[in-house]
């Protein structure tokens, strides 16, 4: 059987002082009213009186006879008055006293109901109830807290029942006794004092030493055994006292397996196979051991006794018989010839069913009834004795209780319990200090766990005692003590809440903080301590640790980037600002104690844990970010009262690095140090650069001239739990176990059989993977608790599609593939981080109010185009194309062009299609001219009023409510096209007013000019080639520098990480892409999408004109680049002339032809000449023409001067046409044709 060492720490003794009784005061007496001098005091004047008018009367004078009458009636009414006030004042004060005393009495019995309150709970913790025994075990002050010179030592519990007011009351008699008291005075204290003599549901007790008899029935005495037993074993050490059982016992369902388990019945010399042999006796041979050892007692007493000591030094044992039976009588005959039990250190609790067959001599004797009531006698030379009154009896009272009760319910089962519970237990035994200082030491071993895969984990993390808050053990001592670290502030007994540890490369140093940690969280809740771990490094000090619920932060690898340890400084301060906020909301608290005051009361709910921050190579922090030290020195400042305390180690100490913070610096943890310059500077000795090569090993200074040298415990490696450290020296083989100790024998003819079984299971348990210490703690934590609130969120993730920002999208009815929107234009497109408000989300841009112009800027390949094609994809997701169009002109290249699929987008113009790419401009400007006009007529005065009123059906001439013109390569477009960056830029400053957006894609924000600036309120920027060109500050740009694509700052400085424009798949797909998007979301809507910019035809008839336009006057010669109307030309007013100019096949004669074919038409009474400019003809053709009566025809040679043409203007013509360039047919106004011969 494995057993598993305990350290059993000093005593919080619970010493019981002497208390004087409650004094009382007198009862008040009834005075006597002195009846005969109450007579005489009323004569007295009468006869004075007499006398006077007798004198009066005597002179015979009339008016001294009248004065004398009066004076005579005056002295008589004044005497009877005198008389009845003296009767009724003594009882007015009589009254006034017993009011006095009934007061008095109350004030009294409020204190003895208090006093008993705390006697009652004193009792029922020094002596708990059987069911409670096994909560005990898992206090290590409580379990086997009691020594041999304890008072209560061997006091046990049996029962409950009524006991006495331990205090007493001390009621002082009349200081006359002919007086007689008060009656009604008296009757108060008499029901006063019946009230409160006694006590109920009081543990009763008894004082195991010397002989105690239980008398009644045997399946009562037999369980009142069990009682006595197992009180005993839980307070009591084996080292301090030992079982022996006598078998058997009376009741004959009772087999005693359950005192098998005590480790007090263990022989700590003897062996009976792999255990402890059992101190059991049944016969006369298996009680010679027993029979030796109580003679050798004897006779060290009778030795002892000449030098005047009493007892002697060794364990207490407890022999447990039934004289009922022959084996119990024979030893009980061989216990009467010893001269005293208890110089002896021997108690005998014998069991018999009939008193006569107790054993010889008895000092305490428990008759138990039927009924499980019992009456304990405390015998002395055979007389039953009572506690002594008084002052000197109050011990007695206290512990003990009563003499009368109901027996306690210790069945088997709980007995065994209780020993099971204490099965493994052992005492730490005294080893040499060094070999304790190079063992390894279990971490279970010192919390008193005795199995980490089953210990209960909500009993480990009760509320513990203010003494035990943050103060857990990590290693040994060299006298094999545990070493606490007690993280608590020095005001509360603690070691202060900031530390060092320094330790070299192999000195532990990483182990010692696992370990640390691990302590802590087994310890406490997570709402009572949470955890931020930093390791500047690899990660490879905390790796494991995360699935903590205690965990707020675990950082590692900063020096793979200056933006996590930027995010960590902020992570930590924000985390300091928010105790701070909440210590001042919750009522201006001083510290973090009063506010989880306040939580116990149920006047704040959320918890505020107390902020364990751990940092690995805080040095290198530091010599990454010097300002780390001005947040360390706030924290040391005023951690204390927010609830952070904090851990910095480091391989080596530099000198000045700590400036500032030393004094906040409370302990120090020293490893071994690479010199003994660094062991001085980090404990003031250089006995760390001494220490042995020994991982773990260190020195603990809290005071400047007090070091603990310890040896941590090991979390890293395979666990292998205490109660089973020593199976894998045997097979687990079954084996009979039982009181009597046949076990060895048992085992010795199965050696052969065992030994095989035992090579085979060792060369299974190789094979097998054990988890380590920390794995398994972990892994039973993770899901017992839920996680503490976190100061450090993840990182932004190197690559992200949309739906991890807005969701998966659904597909409905009347809306497509949609995603719950954020509102109107509010565009998700990433995930932006907030590490001072230890908040991240998503990133959205909000286009639909004064920021609804956008700019991103970034160097080539920084993600700035996808970060365009995700703020369309999720305008597509969030809103429908009755929402917002898109119009998209691509200068970069033609990474837009798959977009054209959305329902959402109009067009997609390149810059290889100069028409499509003016066309979208002037398109759009033809939007936001409209839009004007449309304000103007439904006298709109906002664009949230239009886009209510669109939502409401109420627009329907626009398709949209908001239409964004978004310019990837505008810098290109400026080179290029500098009249349509101008027409774009105008756009961008009259357009938001209406609902009409620009976003830029561009290169830095030196690309626009200065009145364009001024309307872009949104910015985005990546990666830059020269931070300096950054929009948003050197410093922030500067971050940017080596991170992922799609990486960005927002216009506040904070940074965000871009979409990619795609969805999952849903399964069972696995992969997408952005065009598989595309494609969902055009699929999902059957609604008409955004209209595409009219592009000029390729022809136009005029007959398409009269019939598309027929409202517009001619003349019409065709359809305008900018609003795809009839471009007309008016003859009758100021432009009467027209000159067509053009290359060869460019449309100039059908144009001409247009315009004569609209004027013949539709303006029969305009002749005007025509004139035909042709090079390529001579005059000689013309000449076979007569068309003088109908027109002029100018040679083609030329155009002629003013002064020919003048007499010619001046007649009035018809209009005829000559096309000599083409077929050479001449077209007569009233529509013949005439061909050449």
């Amino acid at each position: 059987m494995s057993t598993r060492i305990v350290h059993r720490p000093a005593r919080l003794h619970r010493t019981i002082p002497k208390e004087k009784p409650l004094r009382l005061a007198p009862v008040p007496t009834i005075r006597s009213r002195g009846g005969g001098a109450g007579v005489m005091m009323l004569l007295m004047p009468i006869i004075a009186g007499t006398g006077m008018v007798m004198m009066m009367f005597s002179s015979g004078n009339p008016i001294r006879m009248v004065v004398g009458c009066f004076m005579f009636v005056a002295v008589i009414l004044g005497a009877v008055l005198m008389f009845i006030r003296q009767r009724t004042g003594s009882r007015r004060q009589a009254e006034e006293e017993r009011e006095r005393f009934l007061e008095h009495l109350e004030e009294i019995e409020g204190e003895i109901r208090e006093l008993a309150r705390e006697q009652q709970v004193e009792a029922l913790t020094r002596h708990p109830h059987p069911r409670s025994l096994v909560d005990v075990v898992r206090d290590p002050y409580r379990l086997w807290e009691r020594r041999p010179n304890d008072e209560d030592f061997l006091v046990t519990r049996i029962g409950t029942g009524t006991g006495a007011f331990a205090r007493g009351l001390d009621v002082p008699p009349a200081t006359n006794p002919m007086q007689v008291a008060e009656p009604i005075s008296q009757a108060h204290l008499d029901r006063m004092m019946r009230r409160t003599c006694s006590i109920d549901g009081l543990p009763i007790a008894i004082p195991a030493r010397g002989s105690v008899s239980l008398v009644g029935p045997p399946e009562l005495t037999t369980e009142a055994a069990r009682a006595v037993i197992s009180q005993t074993a839980i307070f009591h050490a084996p080292d301090d006292v030992r079982f022996h059982v006598a078998l058997p016992l009376a009741d004959n369902t009772d087999h005693s397996l359950w005192a098998l388990w005590f480790p007090h019945l263990l022989s700590p010399e003897e062996f009976d196979g792999p255990i402890g042999k059992r101190n059991v006796s049944f016969n006369a041979e298996s009680a010679a051991e027993l029979i030796n050892e109580l003679t050798e007692r004897d006779e060290e007493v009778k030795e002892r006794s000449r030098y005047n000591k009493v007892t002697i030094d060794r364990p207490h044992i407890l022999i447990l018989l039934d004289m009922d039976s022959a084996h119990g009588r024979q030893i009980s005959g061989q216990i009467d010839g010893m001269r005293s039990l208890e110089a002896s250190r021997v108690t005998v609790l014998a069991t018999s069913k009939f008193q006569h067959n107790e054993p010889s001599k008895v000092d305490v004797r428990v008759l138990l009834q039927s009924d499980r009531s019992f009456t304990v006698q405390l015998l002395d030379r055979g007389e039953i004795r009572e506690p002594a009154e008084g002052e000197k009896g109050y011990a007695e009272r206290v512990l003990y209780g009563g003499n009368s009760g109901v027996l306690d319910e210790v069945s088997p089962a709980i007995a065994e319990s209780v020993a099971r519970s204490i099965s493994p237990l052992r005492l730490v035994e005294d080893a040499a200090p060094d070999a304790t200082l190079e063992r390894t030491i279990a971490l279970d071993d010192m919390l008193g766990v005795a199995n980490f895969a089953t210990y209960d984990i909500a009993d480990a993390w009760r509320p513990r005692p203010t003494r035990d808050f943050l103060n857990v053990p990590f290693g040994i001592g060299a006298d094999g003590e545990p070493v606490n670290l007690d993280i608590k502030e020095s005001a509360k007994s603690g070691m202060g809440p900031h530390g060092l540890c320094v330790g070299a490369t192999g000195s532990g140093k990483s182990e010692v903080l696992r370990t640390l940690v691990l302590s802590q969280v087994i310890c406490h809740p997570p709402d009572q301590l949470a955890l931020v771990l930093v390791d500047f490094k690899g990660g490879a000090t905390f790796a494991g640790l995360e699935p903590l619920p205690h965990t707020a932060a675990i950082v590692d690898n900063l020096e793979d980037g200056a933006g996590l340890v930027d995010r960590l400084h902020d992570s930590i301060l924000g985390e300091i600002q928010r105790r701070q906020r909440v210590l001042q909301q919750a009522g201006n608290l001083a510290n973090v104690a009063e506010y989880n005051e306040l939580r116990a009361q149920g006047k704040v709910t959320d918890p505020l844990p107390v902020l364990f921050v751990v940092i690995d190579e805080f040095g290198e922090l530091l010599a990454a970010k010097p300002e780390f030290i001005e947040l360390f020195v706030q924290i040391g400042r005023i951690g204390r009262s927010i609830g952070v305390h904090l851990l910095l180690a480091s391989q080596r100490l530099e000198e000045g690095r700590l400036r500032g913070l030393e004094s906040y610096l409370s302990y120090r943890i020293g490893l071994r140090t690479f010199s003994a310059q660094e062991s001085r500077a980090a404990i003031g000795t250089t006995d760390a650069h001494e220490l042995p090569p020994i991982p773990g090993s260190g020195f603990l200074k809290v005071d400047p001239d007090i070091f603990d040298r310890f040896k941590a415990a090991y979390v890293s490696g395979p666990y292998e739990a205490i109660e089973r450290a020593h199976e894998r020296a045997l097979p687990p083989v079954p084996m009979p176990l039982d009181l009597v100790n046949t076990t060895e024998e048992w085992l010795r003819a199965r050696q052969h059989t065992f030994t095989a079984q035992l090579n085979d299971r060792r060369a299974d348990t190789e094979q097998e993977a054990v988890p380590t210490t920390l794995d398994l703690v972990v892994k039973r934590l993770t899901s017992a608790a839920p996680r503490t609130r976190q100061v450090w969120l993840p990182p932004l993730p190197e690559q992200m599609n949309l739906n991890e920002v807005i969701g998966r999208p659904e597909v409905t009815s009347d809306r497509g593939l949609i995603a719950p929107s954020a509102g109107h234009m509010v565009i998700p497109i990433g995930i932006k981080d907030k590490p001072l408000e230890q908040w991240q989300g998503p990133f959205t841009l909000d286009l639909s109010g004064s920021g609804g112009n956008l700019a991103i800027m970034g160097a080539p390949q920084s993600g700035k185009t996808t970060a365009l094609r995700s703020l369309i994809t999720g305008a597509a997701l969030t809103h429908t194309p009755e929402d917002v169009n898109f119009y998209l002109i691509d200068m970069s290249g033609s990474g837009l062009i798959y977009l054209e699929g959305l329902p959402h987008v109009g067009t997609v113009a390149t810059r290889f299609d100069e028409d499509k790419l003016r066309r979208t401009v002037a398109e759009i400007r033809t939007f936001l001219l409209y839009r004007e006009q449309m304000f103007a007529t439904y006298k709109i005065s906002t664009v949230a009023e239009m886009r209510q009123m669109h939502k409401q059906g109420l627009l329907t001439d626009i398709p949209a409510a908001d239409i964004v013109l978004a310019v990837d390569g505008w810098s290109t477009l400026r080179k290029d096209f500098d009249d349509l960056a101008d027409q774009i830029a105008e756009i961008a400053q009259r357009g938001l007013a209406y609902g009409v957006h620009v976003v830029f894609v561009t290169g830095r924000w030196a690309d626009f000019r200065l009145p364009l600036q001024a309307v872009i309120g949104t910015r985005l920027e990546f990666e830059l080639n020269d931070p300096i060109d950054s929009a948003m500050g050197k410093k922030v740009a500067e971050g940017l520098q080596g991170q992922p694509t799609g990486r960005a700052v927002t216009a506040d400085g904070l940074y965000s990480h871009i979409a990619l424009p795609q969805i999952d798949a849903a399964p069972p797909a696995t992969s997408t892409s952005p065009q598989d998007t595309v494609e969902a979301i055009a699929k999902a809507w059957t609604k008409p999408g955004a209209p595409a910019v009219r592009m000029l035809p390729e022809s136009v008839t005029l007959a398409q004109l009269r019939r598309d336009f027929p409202s517009v006057a001619p003349v019409r010669l065709g359809l305008t680049e900018t609003t795809l109307t009839p471009a007309r030309f008016d003859p009758e007013g100021d432009e009467r002339h027209i000159f067509i100019v053009g290359d060869s096949k460019s449309g100039k004669t059908t144009t001409l032809r247009t315009y004569i074919s609209e004027i013949t038409d539709t303006m029969p009474d305009l002749n005007d000449p025509i004139f035909d400019e042709d090079e390529n003809e001579d005059d000689s053709d013309a000449a076979e023409y007569d068309l003088r009566p109908y027109s002029v025809y100018l040679e083609s040679s030329g155009m002629p001067g003013a002064d020919e043409l003048a007499p010619t203007l001046a007649q009035k013509h018809n209009l005829a046409y000559v096309d000599i360039s083409a077929d050479s047919t001449i077209y007569l106004p009233d529509g013949t044709t005439v061909r050449p011969s």
